[in-house]
């Protein structure tokens, strides 16, 4: 029984060793990651605009972020209108810190850089 263990240890250990340099061999090589996938970036980006962390940005911006009416309310005698802006003017820089403010309606979706770039360049080649 302990060879057999000790048999299938060894077997566990090269296949990690096989394993581990064809990863290597796929990272090395120029090939961006989007190319590899199944999707492109624009497809991630509108996978993401759909439904990143279960909030929908088009439920606000609308379905290709030129914006839209949100909500108008009366607050002592006085009409409030909101308005999601339309965000596909925006350049990336201004998109990803309107995305990091933190004192906004907007939800906080703590976003990774690419996921941020992949919605920007979905939003913004509609």
């Amino acid at each position: 029984m302990i060879k057999y263990c000790y048999l299938l240890g060894l077997f566990i250990i090269y296949l990690q060793y096989v394993c581990a340099d064809s990863l290597m061999q796929t990272l090395d090589t120029d090939i961006s990651v989007f190319e590899e996938q199944f999707m492109t970036e624009q497809e991630y980006g509108s996978y993401l605009y759909q439904d990143p962390r279960g909030i929908s940005c088009k439920r606000c911006h609308g379905e290709y972020g030129r914006g839209q009416h949100l909500i108008t309310y009366v607050n002592r005698g006085k009409t409030i209108e909101i308005n999601a802006p339309d965000i596909t003017q925006l350049d990336i820089q201004s998109f990803t810190a309107a995305l990091h403010k933190t004192n906004t309606i907007m939800p906080k979706y703590h976003l990774t850089d690419s996921e941020i770039h992949a919605i920007h360049k979905y939003i913004t080649t509609q």
